[in-house]
């Protein structure tokens, strides 16, 4: 009777192991894909910003002829960046939202287990338990948290809208070269 439980909870150990080798190895995987969304995010960013300095510059010291086929160029190529940069920003949120979401189903396996799902609940709206209090009645007291609405979905749409910012910008001197 002795070895039969000491094999059971052997393994027990085993499989409990083996998930959180599972569950590491998905958490390194969602990390490396968030890394990856904000590196297109600044990549793209700073793109776009290194192709405004020659257009500021090209707009004081050029004739307007001049002006006109290079601003033309500019805009076109920013164009061009900006899709590139919606597609692959969009590819790189269904990935990290993929990631999250099998995350959180694997959390789903541990009695108690709520690292990334309370995330997920405070991004939602629902009220969560955080490890802070407030000042009430002269004694400490625990304090449940929301978010507003805004606040929940502000982020993803605001970095999200970048791109199509920036995309209007380079049409708008794509075609205000010819309008002007």
């Amino acid at each position: 009777m002795m070895v039969n439980s000491r094999n059971l909870l052997r393994e027990v150990f085993v499989e409990v192991e083996e998930w959180l080798k599972v569950y590491q190895a998905v958490t390194l995987t969602a990390k490396g894909k968030e890394s990856s969304y904000w590196m297109i995010v600044v990549g793209f960013l700073f793109t776009n910003c290194f192709l405004m300095a020659p257009l500021a510059v090209l707009f004081i010291s050029y004739a307007p002829w001049k002006a006109r086929l290079a601003g033309t160029t500019l805009g076109i190529i920013g164009l061009f960046a900006c899709i590139c940069w919606l597609v692959s920003q969009r590819w790189a949120a269904k990935e990290i939202s993929h990631w999250r979401n099998l995350l959180c189903s694997l959390e789903g396996q541990f009695a108690g287990g709520e690292f990334h799902r309370i995330t997920g609940k405070l991004l939602n709206g629902e009220e969560v338990c955080i490890s802070g209090a407030a000042w009430k009645h002269d004694d400490w007291y625990p304090e449940v948290e929301r978010l507003s609405w805004f606040d929940r979905i502000s982020p993803e749409p605001l970095i999200g809208l970048l791109p199509v910012v920036f995309l209007g910008g380079w049409l708008a001197v794509a075609i205000a070269s010819w309008v002007v």
